[in-house]
């Protein structure tokens, strides 16, 4: 099991454009390619960086995140990330173009492929995992397998906040990630190898990779139960907040990253104007892919984590209409505002024991900081 590393929230670091430009052009200088995966393989070198130059940096884990402005394609908003990876004999000179993006959780991700035909636009959402349904074995994405660091969420919301203006780029997706055949979901092995390799590590391995929150009956939010020691610490374990914005919540979003009680992960609470949800928890570890993500996950029953708002409505093409719904049935609330195909999780998600402890611990201002000794510095 590694020591935990628990740090503040990072920020952008404090450059000028032409500061950032001069840092990235230093590493090619010094030989540093870029890995492409995407169209822009076979473009001249400095095509990418050209197009969507690097306009900020972010630290952490000793990973460079240059990141460019925020961009959108069709209402979806990313930045173009070249990822600088520690020089460890793994990485050698490389620059790894990526994409990052705002899921509608209101978290940033790192897309792991990209399928782009006439038919269909749709972003890999990582790793596949098993599931059973009516006896057998499906497999399906799991989209927390993206999310990035969350040490950093808050440094990737201050940078899209202060972006005066989003540049539309109908190209950049294509030209950075590597475009799949229709259907395939499974990304490829860049993203799947070294994520399984660590995970097989019990060096690396939570809680030697079984599920350390579960529902006794898949039908009642309170039958949650959370593994001993990997409860959220909301006495003396809040270790960070940001805040940013959403119109789909009403405006003002706070996110409070909270350590477990035996510190091994962490959580991330987003609260809205009426809502409130919880994250997939992350390691407290600092293992990184080139993806710009975490190796290992903390495995979980995904209905714990419901975002305030997911998708439920009609799905016209079949005979007859179904129902498509990824909230459990029975606690389905009042559809979005803005957006009609989504309704909100509120019912089920307000009956979770460990969110009745937290709005208890919010409302009587208790939820507690980490101890200052237990900040370490990133390795």
């Amino acid at each position: 099991m590694l020591k935990p590393i628990i740090i503040k929230n990072v920020l952008p670091k404090d450059w000028s454009e032409k500061q950032v430009g001069i840092e990235f052009k230093k590493l090619i200088n010094k030989g540093f390619q870029l890995d492409v995966k995407g169209q822009a393989k076979g473009r001249a070198p400095d095509y990418l960086p050209r197009t969507r130059p690097p306009k900020h940096v972010v630290d952490l884990f000793g990973v460079r995140y240059f990141l460019s402005d925020i961009c959108r394609e069709a209402g979806f908003r990313f930045f173009v990330a070249y990822l600088v990876m520690p020089q460890n004999g793994k990485h050698l000179k490389r620059i790894y173009p990526r994409i990052f993006y705002k899921d509608s959780s209101l978290i940033w991700r790192s897309a792991s492929h990209l399928i782009k035909t006439g038919k269909e636009h749709w972003i890999g959402k990582g790793d596949l995992k098993p599931i059973v349904e009516d006896g057998e074995i499906n497999y399906y994405s799991a989209e927390e397998t993206t999310n990035l660091p969350y040490e950093m969420d808050a440094a990737l919301d201050t940078i899209s906040r202060s972006s005066a203006d989003v540049i539309v780029d109908k190209l950049a997706q294509e030209m950075v990630l590597r475009n799949a055949p229709e259907h395939r979901v499974e990304p490829y092995a860049g993203f799947t190898q070294p994520r399984r390799k660590a995970m097989q590590n019990p060096k690396y391995a939570i809680n030697q990779n079984k599920k350390i929150a579960w529902f006794n009956n898949a039908d009642k939010p309170s039958s949650l139960r959370i593994e001993k020691g990997f409860e959220p610490d909301f006495k003396n374990g809040l270790i960070d907040t940001s805040a940013s914005r959403s119109k789909m919540y009403g405006g003002e979003i706070n996110k409070y990253r909270i350590a477990s009680k035996n510190r091994q992960v962490q959580y991330l609470f987003i609260t809205g104007l009426t809502q409130a949800w919880i994250i997939p928890p992350q390691p407290l570890d600092n293992l990184i892919i080139s993806y710009g993500v975490r190796a290992v996950d903390a495995e979980i029953d995904d209905n714990l984590c419901i975002p305030g708002f997911e998708f439920h409505y009609l799905e016209f093409d079949d005979e007859p209409d179904s129902l498509y719904s990824q909230i459990p049935k029975g606690f389905v609330g009042p559809a979005s505002e803005a957006d009609p195909d989504r309704a909100s999780a509120s019912p089920w998600i307000e009956e979770l024991p460990v969110m009745k402890k937290f709005r208890k611990h919010m409302n009587q201002k208790t939820l507690g900081s980490i101890n200052s000794n237990e900040i370490s510095s990133p390795e």
